[in-house]
């Protein structure tokens, strides 16, 4: 297996059942993961950096919660069967990590766009995946993104309960974050090679397709795919 060393991916939270992407995945040696994830879930088993937004870095890093408050803090919106399962496993995987950090989110992020000469900004709080993507941009990291929407479709996560998730699809007012915007932003960010994101468009499905929904999928990533799993069909 050859190890991508020059880049950094930025591994999100959509879940995939029946395409393998923990294969691809892991052959990124640098990655960044986001918020209450655990490793292993067909996501990968590579560890490097942990990035945690604010109520997370609260609640498991400065002070540390039992699993009793967890569970009423985070009840009404995640799933209880996962925070039962994995939040020991969680808890221990912190030490795996070269690093764990608060992924800070401001008005610093919306700056990073104007600066790209963006047409898009945030009209809501970003969340945690692509306020790292911004940050490293920021920094002249090369950065390769997957795991997260890049289409219109009910954003669903490792942890989030399904119908809060089809909630938020249908009413963006019951969040403070905007999925209609960071959907455009990441879209923006692919088309202007700031990221690649081409990982995005991987369908789940058992052989990779990539689903090009308007866009384009880099010729690296093309390859890749193909030296992994030995095939990489394109839907135009």
């Amino acid at each position: 297996m050859t190890l991508q060393n020059e880049k950094i991916l930025v591994i999100g939270n959509k879940p995939y059942s029946c395409f393998p992407i923990a294969k691809i995945i892991d052959t990124f040696s640098y990655n960044v993961r986001c918020n209450f994830i655990v490793p292993g879930n067909n996501n990968g088993i590579l560890y490097d950096q942990l990035a945690l937004c604010n109520h997370l870095y609260e609640n498991f890093v400065i002070h540390p919660a039992s699993l009793e408050k967890i569970i009423n803090i985070y009840n009404n919106e995640y799933d209880l069967s996962y925070i039962n399962k994995n939040y020991i496993p969680f808890i221990n995987n912190m030490r795996k990590y070269n690093k764990v950090f608060h992924a800070k989110f401001g008005s610093s992020q919306n700056h990073i766009l104007q600066n790209l000469n963006s047409p898009f900004k945030f009209s809501k709080i970003p969340r945690t995946g692509l306020n790292v993507v911004l940050s490293l941009i920021n920094q002249g990291k090369k950065v390769v993104v997957t795991n997260f929407s890049i289409t219109e479709e009910v954003r669903h996560s490792y942890c989030l309960k399904k119908e809060v998730a089809e909630n938020y699809s249908k009413d963006e007012s019951a969040t403070c974050h905007s999925t209609r915007d960071e959907i455009k932003i990441l879209r923006w960010l692919h088309e202007n090679k700031f990221i690649d994101a081409s990982l995005c468009l991987l369908g789940d499905q058992e052989t990779p397709l990539l689903d090009l929904s308007g866009l384009s999928a880099s010729d690296y990533i093309i390859d890749l795919i193909k030296k992994t799993y030995g095939i990489c069909e394109i839907k135009k």
